[in-house]
């Protein structure tokens, strides 16, 4: 909704800030959203390096629109593989809705995998889970100007 975009536009800022901090510091980097593109397309960029990486992420960020799409879930299932060895930085609105089965998905295949939400947590939203594995949008966005 629109009441959402004032987040959503954070989330982009910080999963852009992390993509080309993670590019310069020479690591491999993707994108899978499950939101929808401007133009049309699928809002994906396989994991990979080199100098055309991050422009190939940042035009995705820029295309996206917070129109949903299908779940990541649903995505992985119907046969994008994930490579051994991959981590994931997951970013959602919330810790309610499809975040926590995601999560779950990705541990039932051994992927190490963190999640980033816009929403402020609450500690019933994060009762009985591993609670690191959880954390708030604003703990990335307030590293951005540390080296």
């Amino acid at each position: 909704g629109a009441e959402a975009a004032p987040e959503f536009e954070r989330t982009l800022e910080a999963v852009a800030s992390l993509a080309a901090r993670l590019s310069r510091e020479g690591g491999a980097v993707g994108l899978r959203a499950n939101g929808s593109l401007e133009g049309g397309g699928a809002p994906f960029v396989p994991l990979g390096g080199g100098p055309h990486q991050l422009p190939a992420i940042l035009e995705v960020l820029a295309r996206l629109s917070a129109a949903p799409g299908p779940s990541l879930r649903e995505t992985l299932r119907a046969g994008l593989r994930l490579p051994w060895g991959i981590s994931c930085l997951c970013f959602a609105r919330s810790w309610r809705g499809s975040a926590p089965a995601f999560l779950r998905y990705l541990a039932d295949r051994h992927v190490p995998a963190l999640l980033f939400v816009s929403q402020p947590l609450r500690c019933e939203e994060t009762e009985g889970d591993t609670p690191a594995t959880v954390r708030p949008l604003a703990s990335i966005l307030a590293q951005e100007g540390e080296p």
